[in-house]
């Protein structure tokens, strides 16, 4: 099992926090990860993935999970995720084979099929 270390390797005057593993939002306080997947998943997948870093202790932490379309919604113009599409944990909530996404790209949020393939990116909450 691998453990990955917390360490800190930048400190802004802004207050975010950020290492080669994760940032954190001073504004919202959630730790959002850096190093996500290379790979597309469905929707049906993204449990497995923040339980496989909570399984590594991924910069130290195990409570990561799969942000909800609110939470990708605080970080979308802060320029500090990758330009992809990423799954929220949030399903449509009047179509249950959908859910929302945000594509980091064009800044733009929206919902997709739960079996098209989109990336993943963990948060977990700081002070928790």
């Amino acid at each position: 099992m691998k453990v990955w270390k917390k360490v800190v390797v930048d400190a802004s005057k802004n207050g975010e926090f950020k290492s080669k593993y994760y940032w954190v939002d001073k504004d919202t306080n959630l730790m959002w990860q850096l190093q996500e997947t290379d790979e597309q998943y469905k929707w049906d997948f993204i449990d497995k993935v923040s339980e496989k870093l909570n399984n590594q202790k991924f910069g130290g932490f195990d409570d990561w999970r799969v942000p909800t379309i609110d939470e990708f919604k605080t970080i979308l113009l802060k320029d500090r995720i990758k330009d992809r599409t990423y799954w929220s944990s949030s399903t449509v909530s009047n179509n249950t084979g959908y859910a929302w996404i945000v594509n980091f790209n064009i800044g733009d949020v929206s919902y997709s099929d739960k079996k098209a393939n989109h990336y993943i990116c963990c948060v977990r909450r700081v002070g928790e």
